[in-house]
Protein backbone atom coordinates (compact mmCIF):
# COMPACT_ATOMS: atom_id res chain seq x y z
CA UNK A 1 0.00 0.00 0.00
CA UNK A 2 2.35 2.90 0.79
CA UNK A 3 4.88 2.02 -1.89
CA UNK A 4 2.41 1.45 -4.72
CA UNK A 5 1.11 5.30 -3.10
CA UNK A 6 4.51 6.86 -3.20
CA UNK A 7 4.58 5.36 -6.76
CA UNK A 8 1.17 7.44 -7.61
CA UNK A 9 2.84 10.30 -6.41
CA UNK A 10 5.87 9.89 -8.23
CA UNK A 11 4.64 11.10 -11.74
CA UNK A 12 3.29 14.46 -10.05
CA UNK A 13 6.95 14.83 -8.49
CA UNK A 14 8.39 14.04 -11.98
CA UNK A 15 6.07 16.43 -13.67
CA UNK A 16 6.77 19.34 -11.43
CA UNK A 17 10.33 19.11 -11.70
CA UNK A 18 11.00 18.58 -15.43
CA UNK A 19 8.56 21.49 -15.68
CA UNK A 20 11.16 23.95 -13.44
CA UNK A 21 13.98 22.52 -15.15
CA UNK A 22 12.57 23.32 -18.32
CA UNK A 23 11.27 26.13 -17.92
CA UNK A 24 14.50 27.98 -18.68
CA UNK A 25 13.87 26.76 -22.49
CA UNK A 26 11.39 28.58 -24.82
CA UNK A 27 8.15 27.62 -24.18
CA UNK A 28 10.12 24.55 -22.11
CA UNK A 29 7.43 24.40 -19.10
CA UNK A 30 3.88 24.34 -21.37
CA UNK A 31 5.75 20.89 -22.80
CA UNK A 32 5.51 18.99 -19.92
CA UNK A 33 1.53 18.65 -19.93
CA UNK A 34 0.34 18.75 -15.60
CA UNK A 35 -1.09 14.94 -15.96
CA UNK A 36 1.71 13.50 -18.40
CA UNK A 37 -0.15 10.41 -18.86
CA UNK A 38 -3.11 11.92 -20.16
CA UNK A 39 -6.05 11.00 -21.54
CA UNK A 40 -4.25 9.54 -24.96
CA UNK A 41 -3.56 6.36 -24.71
CA UNK A 42 -0.36 5.60 -26.21
CA UNK A 43 1.35 8.51 -24.33
CA UNK A 44 -0.50 6.50 -21.36
CA UNK A 45 1.76 3.63 -22.64
CA UNK A 46 4.78 5.34 -23.06
CA UNK A 47 4.84 6.75 -19.47
CA UNK A 48 4.27 3.58 -18.04
CA UNK A 49 7.48 1.98 -18.79
CA UNK A 50 8.44 4.68 -15.76
CA UNK A 51 6.85 1.87 -13.71
CA UNK A 52 9.69 -0.52 -14.22
CA UNK A 53 12.39 2.60 -13.81
CA UNK A 54 15.10 2.38 -11.16
CA UNK A 55 17.23 5.52 -9.76
CA UNK A 56 19.66 4.27 -12.35
CA UNK A 57 17.49 4.43 -15.53
CA UNK A 58 14.73 6.73 -14.96
CA UNK A 59 16.70 9.18 -16.70
CA UNK A 60 17.14 7.32 -19.47
CA UNK A 61 13.56 6.30 -19.77
CA UNK A 62 12.41 9.77 -19.90
CA UNK A 63 14.52 10.93 -22.52
CA UNK A 64 13.71 7.55 -24.92
CA UNK A 65 9.64 8.90 -23.79
CA UNK A 66 10.48 12.37 -25.09
CA UNK A 67 11.98 11.47 -28.50
CA UNK A 68 9.12 9.29 -28.79
CA UNK A 69 6.95 11.71 -27.67
CA UNK A 70 8.39 14.87 -29.18
CA UNK A 71 10.74 14.05 -31.78
CA UNK A 72 10.75 17.08 -33.49
CA UNK A 73 11.98 18.61 -29.90
CA UNK A 74 14.86 16.09 -29.16
CA UNK A 75 17.81 18.31 -29.97
CA UNK A 76 16.52 21.14 -27.48
CA UNK A 77 15.39 18.19 -24.92
CA UNK A 78 17.33 15.57 -24.48
CA UNK A 79 20.15 17.78 -23.41
CA UNK A 80 18.25 19.69 -20.76
CA UNK A 81 16.78 16.52 -19.39
CA UNK A 82 20.68 15.04 -18.70
CA UNK A 83 21.72 18.47 -17.24
CA UNK A 84 18.75 17.71 -14.56
CA UNK A 85 19.40 14.13 -14.04
CA UNK A 86 20.70 14.68 -10.73
CA UNK A 87 17.57 16.48 -9.76
CA UNK A 88 15.29 14.00 -11.75
CA UNK A 89 17.29 10.54 -9.59
CA UNK A 90 17.06 12.43 -6.60
CA UNK A 91 13.34 13.48 -7.03
CA UNK A 92 12.76 10.03 -7.55
CA UNK A 93 14.72 8.25 -4.68
CA UNK A 94 13.13 11.20 -2.37
CA UNK A 95 9.61 10.43 -3.64
CA UNK A 96 10.14 6.41 -3.18
CA UNK A 97 11.78 6.60 0.06
CA UNK A 98 8.71 8.47 1.40
CA UNK A 99 6.55 5.28 0.48
CA UNK A 100 9.49 3.18 2.37
CA UNK A 101 9.46 5.39 5.47
CA UNK A 102 5.02 5.02 6.01
CA UNK A 103 5.74 1.50 5.54
CA UNK A 104 8.89 0.84 7.98
CA UNK A 105 6.91 3.47 10.43
CA UNK A 106 3.67 1.80 10.10
CA UNK A 107 5.44 -1.89 10.88
CA UNK A 108 6.98 -0.11 13.67
CA UNK A 109 4.39 0.69 15.10
CA UNK A 110 2.34 -2.38 14.24
CA UNK A 111 4.88 -4.67 16.29
CA UNK A 112 5.23 -2.14 19.02
CA UNK A 113 1.61 -2.71 19.60
CA UNK A 114 2.11 -6.73 19.69
CA UNK A 115 4.75 -6.45 21.90
CA UNK A 116 2.93 -4.32 24.74
CA UNK A 117 0.26 -7.07 23.79
CA UNK A 118 2.54 -9.75 24.67
CA UNK A 119 3.08 -8.18 28.47
CA UNK A 120 -1.15 -8.58 29.18
CA UNK A 121 -1.31 -12.35 28.11
CA UNK A 122 -1.81 -14.40 30.81
CA UNK A 123 0.53 -16.94 31.64
CA UNK A 124 -1.09 -20.70 31.20
CA UNK A 125 0.56 -22.64 33.99
CA UNK A 126 3.75 -21.95 36.07
CA UNK A 127 7.23 -22.88 34.68
CA UNK A 128 8.46 -26.03 36.62
CA UNK A 129 10.35 -25.78 39.68
CA UNK A 130 14.18 -26.43 39.38
CA UNK A 131 14.46 -26.64 43.23
CA UNK A 132 15.57 -30.38 43.61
Amino acid sequence: GFIIDAAKNLQPALTSTLQQGLASMPMGAKMIPTNMAGSNEKTAKLFSALQNADVTTIVDRLKEIFVQVMPEMQGMIIPQIEKMRQVIESTFQSTLNTGYTHMFTAAAIIMGIGLVATFFLNKKGSPASTEA
